[in-house]
């Protein structure tokens, strides 16, 4: 989906682009000397199926020195019926932007994308990637991959797995086995009598692997809001925090410390002409860290 998209591009990448960036430095000047210029994206499922949102293919297309390039963009009748379907209106926009992407040559690009659809990964040696050919099959509401005998090699060098998320409960959790996820009402976990503690969840390991940052933070903010409206017999104070991480011996660093980081960051980033330059550590942090 939009991480493998997200990688394609870092890799892609020139260096003034790189360099206006907040990666930290030891990253930034692995990405400057890569020699990289080929970048395949494999996926089982075939075009009518990709989860690539709009805006992220939109921005891979329009790089003036990348060229897109795809196998097989065939879509078959089933596959068109599946896109008509309102639910599937993103899927649709985003065949169409890839449609539009691939027909677009550009004879002076220093980077190629190559999208491999219906292709199952299989083995890695040090030169190549070996891949099975699918072919998707079911009905409207089951379209699935099926692997095929046939199988061909994809020269690389290197494999980066991007095949989506699925959460995974501590022991004694509630938990959704299909979707990865804990069972919640109103952000609580309902939990047994003999758990005496008070479980919460949000974000992805709540509701799926959907949205971006700003989306789980906001459904981060809504959690907090809801814990405001519990009766506690006994408020926390700072030192009972203070000791709690400290008997777990748990790194940590204070909201303070934190606004003191993020102020280093933007000056020193600010200095080099970028957004901010990351630490790839803290440079301070408060006892017991």
């Amino acid at each position: 989906g939009n991480v493998a998209l997200d990688i394609a591009r870092l890799l892609c990448q020139p260096e003034a682009v790189l360099k206006a960036t907040d990666l930290p430095d030891p990253v930034l000047k692995s990405l400057i000397a890569s020699t990289v210029r080929d970048i395949h994206i494999v996926g089982r499922r075939g075009p009518a199926q990709i989860a690539f949102r709009p805006p992220e293919l939109k921005e891979i297309a329009a790089l003036d020195h990348v060229q897109i390039l795809a196998n097989d963009l065939h879509v078959d009748k089933v596959d068109l019926q599946v896109l008509d379907a309102h639910e599937n209106v993103l899927q649709k926009k985003g065949l169409a932007i890839l449609q539009q992407a691939v027909s677009d040559q550009k004879p002076k690009a220093s980077h190629r994308i190559h999208f491999h659809f219906r292709r199952q990964p299989l083995a890695f040696n040090n030169d190549s990637l070996k891949v099975g050919r699918t072919q998707i099959e079911g009905d409207l509401n089951n379209r699935h991959p099926v692997l095929q005998a046939e199988h061909e090699r994809i020269p690389c060098g290197q494999i980066i797995q991007s095949i989506g998320y699925c959460g995974t409960a501590p022991g004694g959790l509630p938990q959704d086995p299909e979707s990865g996820t804990v069972l919640t009402q109103n952000h609580r976990i309902p939990m047994p009598s003999e758990f005496a503690a008070l479980w919460v969840a949000c974000g992805w390991i709540k509701k799926g692997p959907q949205g971006l940052i700003g989306h789980n933070h906001m459904d981060a903010v809504d959690l907090l809001r809801s814990l405001q409206n519990i009766h506690w017999e006994k408020p926390r104070a700072q030192d009972d925090i203070t000791r709690l991480l400290r008997g777990r011996k748990l790194s940590w660093v204070d909201a303070k410390t934190w606004f003191e980081i993020d102020q280093r960051e933007i000056e020193k980033g600010r200095a080099l002409g970028k957004v901010r330059d990351k630490f790839s550590r803290p440079p301070t942090a408060p006892d017991p860290a």
